[in-house]
């Protein structure tokens, strides 16, 4: 019996006079859509660290409101240390990206900035900043709206700040009360210092005690290594180019359209990978930046993906891969 829904009660519902017997043997002839667990796709994510010391992420926290004062922070955060700064700034001009930069090398005591990684802020993809970085011997790599998954540290820590601020659970404050939402100078530093202060679970110790112990840095680079070459001998972890897959739908995905499934009804073609990132190509050319976690093999009869709609750009390469200056 050919039906639309895919659940018992929607079934018995459509035709209450059937044995549940009945029921129940439509529903497994029923072609379910795959979904993709997290014990399933958690062998596949690739862990977020670099391979030396000395590397960041950083990004600008915005502040709520229109009068708020500083309106955002110049947030810095250790790719593997997760070591923190924050830095009040009321604009995101480029000029002011350099000045906290140059803030930052001086508060970071002489050790070495290798590479600085954030999103395309236009501060921070500006000529000025790019020289800035170029004077001080940093590379700077500039990761796309769409490969956010890759910014996951930096996005986390500032989801932690936000925690962090909420009031305490036996307290009468208000989550959304101005004090609450709101990051005050003499607030952040607070916050910060505590939590570079506080164990980190995945480090084993404190943000500031890796920071200032370049050995436990590098045993941690080396726990790191040892587990991504682990996930390189599973079966099909790296996917060749050439073939067809689905992938996992975020928001900035669905483009404005309400949800109808996990992942992507439509395959599409892995063009090219570069890093751990895969770029997706549909048959008008355009291309989608994916992690591994996020794909799932194509069957042969799925059907071919012919746009983007989230992308508006053809073969975007250069952005959907990020951008490195020396």
């Amino acid at each position: 019996m050919d039906t639309p829904f895919k659940s018992y009660q929607h079934v018995k519902s459509l035709f209450p006079n059937m044995s549940s017997k009945e029921a129940r043997k439509i529903i497994r002839q029923q072609i379910h859509d795959r979904q993709m667990k997290l014990p399933q796709v958690k062998p596949y994510m690739r862990k977020i660290f670099e391979h030396v010391p000395g590397c960041f992420f950083h990004d600008l926290l915005v502040q709520p409101g229109k009068d708020v004062e500083p309106k955002y922070y110049h947030i810095f955060v250790g790719a593997n240390n997760r070591y923190a700064f924050a830095y009040p700034v009321n604009d995101k001009k480029a000029a002011t990206a350099v000045k906290t930069l140059e803030q930052f090398i001086k508060d970071n005591d002489g050790k070495p900035i290798v590479k600085l990684t954030s999103d395309g802020e236009c501060a921070f993809n500006s000529q000025q900043f790019i020289n800035a970085c170029h004077e001080n011997e940093i590379m700077l790599k500039i990761i796309p709206d769409g490969a956010h998954s890759t910014l996951g540290i930096v996005d986390r820590f500032i989801r932690t700040l936000r925690d962090m601020n909420q009031p305490l659970n036996k307290s009468q404050g208000q989550q959304y009360d101005k004090e609450y939402i709101e990051f005050s100078e003499e607030k952040m530093k607070r916050l910060i210092n505590t939590y570079n202060n506080t164990r980190h679970n995945s480090l084993g110790c404190s943000p500031k005690e890796m920071y200032n112990n370049e050995r436990l840095e590098k045993e941690y680079i080396a726990k790191c290594l040892k587990k991504q070459a682990i996930q390189d001998t599973i079966k099909d972890f790296n996917l060749p180019e050439g073939i067809y897959v689905r992938y996992r739908m975020n928001k900035s995905d669905l483009n404005g359209h309400k949800r109808r499934s996990k992942i992507s009804r439509e395959k599409y073609l892995i063009k090219k990978r570069i890093g751990n990132r895969y770029l997706l190509q549909a048959a008008d050319g355009k291309i989608l930046s994916k992690s591994r976690f996020e794909l799932i093999k194509a069957e042969d009869d799925s059907p071919l993906g012919l746009t983007f709609q989230q992308n508006k750009k053809v073969n975007p390469e250069s952005v959907y891969t990020g951008i490195f200056y020396h």
